[in-house]
């Protein structure tokens, strides 16, 4: 449906082995994200309504890090998994932190109403 949508992200896409992978398309302000995984991780966030993102702390020698793990339930304990590392001089990390501070501020904003009307 996206490449019918936006033609011009077609050979992107092709190309792009799997994963996430954020992306502006057409004159939109905000990215996208493109989840590009197994079949069955797909129909597992169909079937559920969605998928989760988790954000753990990696401890190393040096620091403190961190990745990002988006999690498909087609199974309670043990669901499919794309890991993506997060890097601070990376654009890849730069989008995905963009794209879930919207996603924050949508929830914060979501709660915020619910609580005042409700």
């Amino acid at each position: 449906m996206l490449t019918v949508l936006h033609p011009e992200v077609r050979s992107l896409v092709g190309q792009f082995a799997g994963g996430l992978m954020p992306i502006r398309l057409g004159t939109d302000e905000k990215y996208s994200l493109i989840v590009k995984t197994q079949k069955e991780a797909i129909l597992a966030a169909k079937m559920n309504g969605g998928f989760a993102l988790y954000l753990p702390a990696l401890p190393s020698t040096t620091a403190t890090t961190t990745a990002l793990v988006t999690a498909f339930f087609d199974d309670d304990d043990q669901p499919l998994i794309v890991r993506s590392p997060l890097f601070r001089d990376d654009s890849f990390s730069r989008e995905i932190l963009t794209i879930l501070k919207s996603i924050m501020r949508s929830i914060s904003t979501s709660s915020m109403t619910r609580t005042m009307s409700g």
